[in-house]
């Protein structure tokens, strides 16, 4: 639960509390999230324990080569149980015709509306949300109303009155057919939840934007707030955020705040740009664990183990050693394919003969080294 009251505007203080009381949750989460992805991504160094051994002599003495099958392992159960599109289910209220009929439209309608949503989308989030749930046992799901195409545009002060057409008419082309939701997959650590619950009061994300994208959001937050003419805005501040030396593409690093009541974006410098009422009503991210974690008897709390029951967690042990065996039995391959040659004379002599399809001499004037013979199962 959050340590204060949700539905509180969040000052400097409680906005730093929350964010180091969640940040201090996750960290060993995310190392074990982290561990899973250089599983996934090859990028485990799968002689690790060895090097520990003597740490500085055996570093980097080892090829780090790696197979295909944990990635294969997690894409293999999300492609064979997971659907592009998820399907939609609502039990009728009353067991009645009518009843049956309302369900069956409202399943109807989530699910026009989420595929289409889906398929606005760079990602397919239902795969991602699987992806991640086989490999992290964990994953979360935003949901935003996107307001590019919500309202129509206002005409600005000074803006020329072609150039206000120009915007309206755009708009009004996009509104006609653009679907208000956007599905939103966040990468592990972006946002920040209380992890007992799926759906927190308050989420914390920590993202980047462009420093031209961060000057346009917070310049069209402020001409929001003073084109309020309804009072829904009451108590909203917004800061123009200024690129200064900053080129326009430079990444700046932000955090929000999410909760039913506010929504504020800072720098991570602490800087606050905007803090405003969240006229949603809801805060946009869910979370689930995947399965039934659980924690080992007698061991101390720690939110990880939730994280190290997901399936390449119970096939570490045995990638890792499979990827082992097979540096071995390369290495092996590679000495006895390409054993170096001695002789009884001179090796010069011999050496100038590679050029030729014929060697000259006794047999036994020139040998191989021994090798390690191949296992039996190789």
């Amino acid at each position: 639960m959050a340590i204060f009251d949700p539905n509180e505007k969040p000052d400097e203080n409680l906005w730093d509390r929350q964010s180091e009381y969640l940040a201090e949750i996750w960290h060993d989460p995310l190392e074990a999230m982290a561990v899973a992805d250089s599983m996934y991504f090859q990028t485990n160094n799968i002689w690790s324990e060895w090097e520990a051994m003597a740490p500085g002599r055996r570093k980097g003495r080892r090829p780090n080569l790696h197979s295909g099958r944990a990635r294969a392992l997690i894409d293999q159960a999300v492609n064979s149980h997971l659907p592009i599109t998820p399907s939609w289910s609502r039990i009728p209220v009353h067991d009645t015709t009518e009843s049956k009929s309302k369900a069956d439209r409202l399943e109807n309608g989530f699910r026009i509306v989420f595929s289409d949503a889906m398929t606005q989308s760079h990602i397919l989030s239902s795969r991602v949300n699987g992806k991640q749930l086989i490999l992290h046992n964990y994953t979360q799901l935003g949901v935003f109303l996107d307001e590019s195409n919500l309202r129509k545009p206002v005409k600005r002060k000074g803006e020329k009155t072609e150039d206000f057409e120009q915007r309206e008419w755009e708009w009004s082309s996009k509104h006609n057919t653009y679907n208000p939701l956007k599905l939103v997959v966040p990468e592990p650590g972006e946002v920040l939840m209380n992890p007992f619950d799926k759906h927190p009061d308050i989420a914390i994300r920590k993202r980047k934007m462009k420093a031209f994208e961060l000057t346009d959001f917070t310049t069209a937050r402020g001409e929001r707030a003073d084109n309020d003419n309804r009072g829904q805005f009451r108590g909203a501040f917004a800061k123009v955020f200024g690129m200064g030396a900053k080129d326009a593409y430079e990444d700046v690093e932000v955090e929000e705040w999410w909760s039913s009541r506010w929504y504020g974006l800072r720098t991570m410098e602490g800087e606050v740009l905007v803090m405003e009422p969240n006229l949603r009503g809801i805060q946009p991210f869910t979370q689930c664990w995947g399965g039934s974690p659980i924690m080992p008897t007698g061991a101390e709390w720690n939110l990880s183990w939730w994280v190290k029951q997901s399936l390449i967690f119970q096939e570490k042990d045995t990638l890792v050693m499979l990827d082992q065996a097979n540096v071995a039995h390369h290495q092996l391959l590679q000495r006895a394919a390409w054993a170096r040659r001695g002789t009884s004379g001179d090796p010069a002599e011999v050496a100038s003969q590679d050029d030729d399809d014929w060697l000259s001499g006794e047999k036994n004037d020139v040998w191989l080294e021994d090798t390690p013979s191949l296992p039996g199962q190789s």
